[in-house]
């Protein structure tokens, strides 16, 4: 049956608008096809400036861009903000106010939701802290990593060079230059089946300071059919860190920070590891 010429055009008119506004790609892909990360900065103060985007994370950024297209925003993380996104990564949350600016938000119970539900549906989280005197946020960050099995706690482990043993899931056999962070303490029982991916080694000397406790530096959980990875450092890769100059006090060159990173946003984004 042939379609009145009206009808036909309205068809082709619908198309027309389908296609050009993108309705027609393929979901969770931005518009050149790669799998999107956000770097959010919801729960960083304004003015803080310790992980800047375009300053000492610029590097890392740049290379995961080979694997995502890149988003950085501090947008609060809602279903709406997270429609299109396939990993979420955020770095040392703050506790305080920086002078002259406002408070930064403290995960509630919305955020748990909605990034509990993004988690659960597919998506792959990356949250990393830090060591006690970086404006860190402990308290209401584990209201959210409880959700996955994990919290993090104030034992703390200064600089080494972590190698990671071969039969570790995920980023077995690399080196891991640690600057300086807190430890992870998991629920094995927890449905979200939380598990050890880097522990610290006592065996593994200090590179600087004295605090090196037992414990897990690092932890994934794969909760519903999405992935989350606790990271107890976030000066891990800053550009210094990176390049094997200095950061947190030392310098380590002997180090595959860049592929960890790498490794570990493919993975908790449900990519092949290559």
């Amino acid at each position: 049956m042939t379609l009145p010429m009206f009808t036909q055009r309205w068809f082709a008119s619908l198309l027309l608008v389908l296609l050009s506004s993108g309705c027609a790609a393929l979901p969770n892909r931005s518009q050149s096809n790669k799998p999107v990360l956000l770097y959010s900065l919801y729960f960083n103060a304004e003015g803080e400036n310790r992980y800047p985007a375009d300053g000492v994370y610029s590097e890392v950024l740049k290379l995961l861009s080979e694997d995502f297209t890149v988003r950085v925003h501090r947008q609060p993380l809602t279903e709406m903000t997270l429609a299109d996104v396939n990993a979420v990564l955020i770095a040392n949350a703050n506790d305080k106010a920086v002078p002259g600016f406002p408070p930064p938000p403290h995960v509630s119970d919305a955020d748990i939701g909605a990034l509990t539900r993004f988690v659960e549906k597919g998506g792959g989280l990356i949250v990393m802290q830090n060591q006690e005197n970086h404006n860190v946020e402990i308290e209401r960050m584990n209201r959210l990593l409880s959700a996955f099995g994990k919290q993090t706690t104030n034992a703390y482990t200064d600089a080494k060079m972590l190698a990671i043993p071969k039969d570790a899931p995920v980023l077995g056999g690399l080196r891991w230059a640690y600057i300086i962070g807190n430890s992870v303490r998991i629920d094995p029982s927890h449905p979200a089946r939380p598990r050890a991916i880097v522990a610290n080694d006592l065996n593994q000397k200090l590179r600087g300071g004295t605090r090196d406790e037992p414990g897990i530096l690092l932890a994934g959980a794969e909760p519903g059919k999405g992935r989350v990875a606790v990271v107890t450092d976030s000066g891990w890769i800053t550009n210094a860190a990176l390049n094997g100059e200095q950061a947190g006090g030392v310098v380590i060159k002997d180090q595959d920070n860049r592929e960890i990173m790498r490794r570990l946003t493919r993975w908790v984004a449900n990519l092949p590891l290559r």
